[in-house]
């Protein structure tokens, strides 16, 4: 398993630095030293790499997620406005050239890929929002669902709108983007004791 997570890894970054569409599976081959051959032992196609490495690339940030949500000594408000270097790393690769080729030329593994973050994003957010009410500083009369669908559809429509690459020019890059969303969802969500926190 680690060997492959290794594999996965370098192949994000070979995908983030070359796109999507234009890496060839003999540029890999190359990058790693073997043949053709023996990826397509593994892979049956690109396809398939491109799908496992969009899983690996969407389990490293609910993984980084995970570890924050599992911080101790943090109240739920505390934990939705850290930032961690590395998931704002991963955050603003989102842009990137792999990620408009993978919408364009692959974009079945694209929606297939939104839902699954989407279902885990959701999980993460409906944990916190729990935690967040039992201690008393998130409100207890929200339709959670609602509300959590609404902050990650904000969160993904960066890569969707327009209106965004506008505004990217403008200096607001999706990790600024997404920490302007958090205000907004906390904000509408916090009681007056985890306003406190804000």
């Amino acid at each position: 398993m680690e060997q492959k997570n290794k594999f996965l890894e370098k192949a994000l970054a070979l995908f983030l630095e070359n796109g999507a569409k234009t890496l060839t599976m003999d540029d890999i081959a190359q990058e790693f030293g073997m043949s053709k051959r023996t990826i397509y032992q593994h892979y049956k196609n690109k396809e398939e790499l491109l799908d496992s490495v969009l899983d690996f690339h969407t389990d490293m940030v609910i993984s980084k997620l995970k570890a924050i949500t599992e911080i101790k000594n943090l109240n739920s408000v505390e934990k939705m406005l850290i930032r961690d270097e590395d998931l704002q790393k991963l955050s603003n690769n989102q842009k990137s050239i792999f990620i408009r080729q993978v919408k364009k030329y692959y974009s079945n593994l694209s929606k297939k890929n939104a839902i699954k973050a989407y279902e885990k994003l959701k999980t993460i957010f409906i944990s916190n929002i729990e935690q967040g009410q039992k201690e008393g500083l998130y409100r207890k009369n929200i339709d959670v669902e609602v509300v959590v669908k609404m902050v990650i559809v904000l969160m993904f429509s960066y890569d969707e709108s327009p209106l965004m690459e506008s505004a990217n020019a403008d200096g607001l890059n999706q990790c600024e983007f997404n920490k302007q969303v958090i205000k907004f969802y906390l904000n509408a969500i916090v009681t007056e004791e985890g306003r406190k926190f804000l």
